[in-house]
């Protein structure tokens, strides 16, 4: 039998239940789980230009899952948020590639 709903906060103790001020560590821990996935996607896109060539299917979507990763990292919108702040430009640096 499934449960549909969790059980209330009580429930749990409070080491084990998260807590409104973890939200930060949550990020935190996201932002580092992001980096580490965009070190071993450019490691394998390397590998696979080594292995495949440049410009191959292989190469073009190994570099793919770098540029979504990247996109999605916190690096990604510090940097677009600086070029806005410079540039005085709403629109996203990344437009024009979409």
């Amino acid at each position: 039998m499934a449960i549909s709903t969790p059980p209330p906060a009580h429930y749990y103790p409070n080491e084990h239940f998260p807590q409104e001020s973890s939200n930060s560590n949550l990020m935190d821990e996201f932002e580092t789980e992001i980096e580490l996935r965009l070190q071993a996607a450019l490691q394998a896109a390397q590998d696979v230009d080594r292995r495949y060539g440049l410009c191959t299917p292989a190469s073009a979507n190994a570099w793919q899952i770098v540029d979504d990763l990247y996109s999605s990292s916190l690096r990604s919108r510090q940097v677009d948020d600086t070029v806005k702040a410079v540039l005085g430009s709403k629109k996203s640096i990344w437009s024009s590639f979409e």
